[in-house]
């Protein structure tokens, strides 16, 4: 495992030097061309990376004998932010990559707009996904009758002024 995690920083760390060299050695146009590739390319292994959630997940499961993990139940945090990751992930890639008729340049744009927007849902969604709660109180937030009542619907007598 810990080769892999080298693997994958050194990975990051050669990107980042091949973009600040061909940023100052090549002409503009390359440069932009090889940015908007590698935050595509870096979006699609995000995509394939959720599935690696899937062990964690297992691996979670095997230790809920213990109190703590019985207590805090971390597999549900987990399964909820795989589950997320992945309906997110679908989505917008198959929206954006198969529907428009887009240059890479705007794709890479609309992608980094997404995910501006969604990040903070995906946190907020595995937060309240993982807490039984929370979920409760969410879904009782959009029940018919919350949502069509008028605040306060007492009858009152008007007293006159003067």
């Amino acid at each position: 495992m810990t080769r892999i995690v080298r693997l994958t920083y050194s990975f990051y760390i050669l990107q980042g030097v091949f973009i600040i060299f061909v940023t100052f050695r090549c002409p503009p146009h390359y440069a932009s061309y090889l940015y908007a590739g590698c935050y595509i390319t870096l979006n699609i292994l995000t995509s394939f990376s959720a599935f690696l959630y899937l062990p964690v997940y297992l691996s979670i499961r095997k230790l809920l004998h213990l109190a703590s993990a019985q207590l805090n139940q971390p597999q549900r945090y987990v399964l909820w932010q795989l589950i997320v990751l992945v309906i997110e992930k679908t989505a917008y890639n198959q929206l954006i990559y198969f529907t428009f008729n887009l240059s890479i340049h705007q794709i890479a744009g609309i992608c980094k707009a997404v995910d501006c927007f969604l990040i903070p849902w995906i946190i907020q969604l595995t937060y309240l996904g993982c807490n039984r709660r929370n979920l409760h109180t969410l879904f009782s937030m959009f029940k018919f009758s919350s949502l069509a009542k008028c605040g306060n619907s007492r009858v009152g007598q008007i007293q006159s002024i003067g």
